[in-house]
């Protein structure tokens, strides 16, 4: 029997904006708000805020430095000295759990921990995202500031932040993570300070499909 899905903090928010649901590794997410195409074209050519629930991520803490052997797409994030974050999709947790394990158990002053449960992650994508992102973070958030695959921190109003540049291909994107508690709050504010419009899952997925067709051809 399968387990029934699981639902990110803003499952109530999405229905509310008319968003037409599915489940995707066991969380019922928005699949789509408008159409996937016209989602798409918006982020291209501004910008648009997407939820990304069903995303992995586990804290490390470590004196040693954090070096095991993950394979794409997991990825490692340095956020402090001894501090990284991990991420990866729900299908690629297993293999990253274990090479997590492996090397705390090699390092006993090492520590970590599974926060996915507990955090809320957004994509902000698209040309304009970055200017989105000027009216809430006093971070820089420029090429310099930000390049893609760095992590900061940040403070966003009054709530802590951890932004993650991971541009689709050539389209810059960000993701923003930030307590769970916090969703609804930054989202609304988010989607208010940009004037900018949510996507769903299957627009995400195209854009996805094109950045990897993107590095392929690079």
């Amino acid at each position: 029997m399968d387990a029934p899905p699981k639902y990110g903090s803003l499952y109530r928010k999405h229905l509310a904006r008319g968003a037409s649901m599915t489940v995707h590794h066991g969380w019922k997410v928005a699949a789509a708000f408008t159409s996937p195409a016209e989602e798409e074209r918006r982020v291209r050519e501004f910008a648009g805020l997407s939820d990304e629930c069903w995303g992995v991520k586990i804290e490390i803490k470590s004196a040693k430095p954090f070096e095991p052997a993950l394979s794409e797409p997991a990825e490692v994030w340095p956020l402090a000295r001894g501090h990284v974050l991990v991420t990866c999709g729900p299908e690629d947790r297993e293999p990253a759990v274990r090479a997590v394990r492996t090397f705390c158990a090699a390092h006993p002053c090492a520590r970590w921990l599974d926060v996915s449960a507990v955090t809320a992650t957004f994509i902000l994508a698209g040309p304009r995202s970055r200017e989105v992102l000027n009216r809430l973070v006093s971070l820089d958030v420029s090429d310099a500031g930000l390049p893609d695959g760095r992590a900061a921190s940040t403070g966003l109003g009054a709530i802590h932040a951890t932004l993650l540049r991971k541009d689709l291909g050539g389209l810059l994107a960000y993701r923003l993570l930030m307590g769970r508690e916090y969703a609804e709050f930054v989202w609304d504010a988010v989607l208010h300070v940009g004037g900018i419009e949510p996507f769903g899952l299957n627009a995400f997925q195209l854009l996805e499909r094109s950045a990897v067709t993107f590095t392929r051809a690079r």
